[in-house]
């Protein structure tokens, strides 16, 4: 979001984001829940789903996402992530402990370069 930020100013940042949002939104379960955690990480919690399927729900997000070019003020943004996996109660026993824990598992992945999934517990192993 930074490069769109300079390019397109904040209004257009916040136009990307918002598509960005709607569109993690259209591809998630009803009770999954969606929110804006940093100024460019978004958190999703995924109730009641084992690592194997998080994998594969992440992958389907994340190639459609890669599929996704917002166009702002006749400039085209296409954007990529990386994820951070924590899972219940194997990793933390509490939210704060989850979000932490994911956290710097999708620091560690996103370094490696874009659309990578990385699990905390995997990575402990």
């Amino acid at each position: 979001f930074a490069r769109v930020n300079a390019e397109a100013g904040r209004e257009g940042g916040d136009e990307v984001r918002r598509h960005w949002a709607a569109a993690l939104t259209a591809q998630l379960r009803s009770c999954d829940l969606i929110c804006r955690y940093g100024a460019d990480e978004f958190l999703l919690v995924l109730p009641e789903t084992a690592d194997q399927q998080a994998d594969a729900a992440l992958e389907r997000l994340l190639d459609a996402m890669r599929e996704l070019a917002v166009e702002v003020d006749g400039h085209s943004y296409a954007l990529t992530a990386s994820a951070g996996v924590a899972s219940y109660p194997d990793d933390g026993a509490n939210s704060e402990e989850l979000v932490a824990k994911a956290a710097t598992t999708m620091y560690a992945v996103r370094a490696e370069g874009p659309g990578r999934i990385g699990f905390y517990s995997r990575a402990e192993a």
